[in-house]
């Protein structure tokens, strides 16, 4: 973990907060003690100049950017009060984390993905943040806000369908049913919006998905709980 210093006041506010709260820290750690690395993993929490958060492979390091969490308090600060902002915008900034690391992984420990990876890492968040429970689903439900209030925005004209991500409302419903299908008695919003067909698929594919997940890891495990509670990170 490092920090190498915010010079903007609002970031640095920001930066205390998070030195004395330790969210990413207390996430590198568990990580350590879950698995074994080859190398070296550095999270850089930073003004990166970027409206962004990215695994990078050469340098072996994550990057969390304060820019992105300006991005998402304006965004969720036009929706909801200011309270409620703050917390989704928290919550967003902590899922992305988890998405960048199950990008870590997969490059740190050469997972083999099929598909699209961007797909397969928004899982790994859903099924870590559900795994750990409590508060933690927040961090989920916050994220596919985020891809909801964008994906209702600008018109098919502008839809980035050549980008490694899927769109923002495929991966809203992706979020909500992975959730679902963990829980469908704590999600029962999403029998307003989706099929029912929809939602047996997404009770069906939990398990698959985490079992897929825990399978790719096991070699690399430092110590392998029984089976749907490896991925309590």
């Amino acid at each position: 973990m490092v920090y190498p210093g915010a010079q903007k006041p609002d970031h640095q506010a920001v930066e205390k907060i998070l030195k004395e709260l330790k969210p990413f820290e207390a996430m590198a750690d568990s990580y350590n003690r879950k698995f074994f690395f080859p190398r070296d993993l550095l999270v850089v929490v930073a003004e990166t100049g970027q409206v962004n958060c990215w695994y990078s492979p050469d340098q072996h390091r994550v990057y969390i950017s304060y820019e992105l969490l300006d991005f998402l308090l304006k965004l969720f600060r036009q929706v909801e009060p200011e309270t409620e902002a703050r917390g989704d915008a928290l919550n967003t900034l902590f899922f992305v984390a988890l998405h960048e690391m199950g990008h870590a992984l997969i490059g740190e420990l050469d997972i083999p993905t099929t598909g699209k990876e961007e797909d397969a890492v928004d899982d790994f968040a859903c099924l870590t943040v559900h795994q750990v429970g409590g508060s933690a689903r927040d961090q989920a439900l916050a994220a596919a806000k985020w891809f909801s209030i964008m994906g209702s925005r600008g018109n098919n004209a502008d839809l980035p369908f050549w980008d490694e991500h899927s769109l923002d409302l495929q991966r809203f419903y992706g979020i909500v049913g992975l959730m679902y299908g963990a829980n469908p008695n704590r999600y029962m919003f999403a029998e307003k919006i989706v099929p029912q067909r929809q939602l047996k698929r997404y009770v069906n594919d939990y398990p698959k998905k985490l079992e897929s997940w825990e399978r790719l890891l096991a070699p690399h495990f430092r110590k392998k709980l029984p089976p749907g509670q490896n991925l309590k990170i």
